[in-house]
């Protein structure tokens, strides 16, 4: 049986999407979007704040990618990956939205998506697929895996 710690730390300084405040872990921008059903268009300056966002979000997946090795938890990864957007500035979005527990999903073998991390420990031989979003100082969200 495999458990979970407890969640992680983000600094109040941390920009939050707005499901934070929910506790539900809804977002309202999101549902807005989803009600206005059209298509969004970005000026320059906010192209260039999610090219930002998708770099940086970038390096966070690639240092979880180093994080995963035989023998790792899945937790650990999540730690690596939590750590690498505080080192950002960027707040990991799984965290918190819809009440997910942790800053990233990790699925292995026939779990298909959207696993939670937890104690399980890394096999020779297993399927690792590691969603990472990040939402930014600049207020985009990254998403990647």
């Amino acid at each position: 049986v495999s458990t979970q710690s407890t969640g992680r730390d983000v600094p109040e300084s941390t920009r939050r999407p707005d499901y934070c405040s929910d506790p539900d872990g809804m977002s309202n921008a999101e549902e807005k979007s989803y009600r206005d059903n059209r298509i969004p268009r970005y000026n320059a300056q906010k192209m260039e704040a999610i090219k930002k966002c998708c770099r940086q979000t970038r390096e966070v997946l690639e240092l979880g990618i180093a994080a995963a090795q035989i023998g790792v938890t899945t937790d650990a990864v999540d730690a690596g990956v939590h750590q690498a957007a505080m080192d950002r500035n960027m707040y990991p979005s799984p965290l918190g939205y819809m009440k997910f527990p942790k800053s990233c999903c990790t699925s292995i073998n026939e779990v298909v998506c959207h696993g939670i991390p937890d104690s399980t420990i890394l096999k020779e031989g297993d399927i690792l697929n590691i969603d990472v979003s990040c939402y930014s100082a600049d207020g985009v969200h990254a998403d990647m895996n």
